[in-house]
């Protein structure tokens, strides 16, 4: 019942309550059979019939959808691979992900998954030792350009809204960067997926960054 009520007020709890706290978020992370369930709901069959969302409307069930969709595609974290010791339990991971796969090809999911997997993966917290050997090896494995995309899409998203005084220019966006930098210099040798997504990132923030400064000087 606590699961249910959660995630039909998922959007109300996120705003005012640590999500890694919730059951739901519990349940997803340790049930990847629950987590596809979002996966059904949002996305269609790869043949692209209507049968299965034209079923679950005729059960009046679209306010179910909706939650499900805002869940898979806007939520952060919903998954966490996280340990008692606060590191990425690998072994878990990869079995995670190896069974979305295994029930995207049975449910006929296969076009999606790539994406969903991108955006868990991209939510991984950066803080410690960043990027984790086993986040890197995982996306090596896949070898997914959409996975890669999401990835990176996720991990540039996460910075939200931001402020900035008068006249400060791109200072924020180059520190950004040279986290980044710091992040690319452990892939650079072995995870060549990896790289290229901080690459990328890398190349973003400095664009901004010069957008920044040129804004500044016009101000000023």
């Amino acid at each position: 019942l606590l699961v249910q009520i959660e995630f039909l007020l998922f959007r109300v709890l996120e705003n005012g309550y640590k999500t890694s706290q919730m059951r739901l978020i519990k349940e997803f992370s340790h049930n990847p059979e629950l987590l596809f369930q979002l996966v059904e709901l949002t996305y269609k069959p790869d043949d692209e019939s209507d049968e299965h969302l034209a079923d679950i409307a005729s059960k009046n069930d679209t306010a179910l959808r909706e939650h499900a969709s805002y869940i898979l595609l806007f939520g952060k974290n919903i998954v966490s691979f996280v340990d008692n010791n606060g590191e990425i339990n690998g072994a878990f991971m990869n079995q995670y992900i190896d069974q979305l796969y295994k029930l995207a090809k049975q449910k006929k999911r296969e076009k999606a998954i790539d994406y969903v997997v991108g955006d868990i993966l991209g939510d991984i917290p950066r803080d410690g030792d960043y990027p984790p050997t086993a986040l890197c090896e995982l996306v090596e494995r896949l070898n997914s350009d959409i996975v890669d995309q999401h990835i990176r899409i996720r991990i540039f998203n996460s910075r939200g809204l931001t402020s900035r005084t008068y006249n400060e220019g791109g200072d924020q966006e180059r520190n950004i960067a040279l986290k980044l930098k710091d992040y690319r210099e452990k892939t650079k040798l072995s995870y060549p997926r990896m790289t290229k997504i901080f690459d990328d990132l890398i190349t973003e923030y400095q664009r901004q960054a010069k957008y920044e400064d040129d804004e500044a000087s016009i101000m000023d």
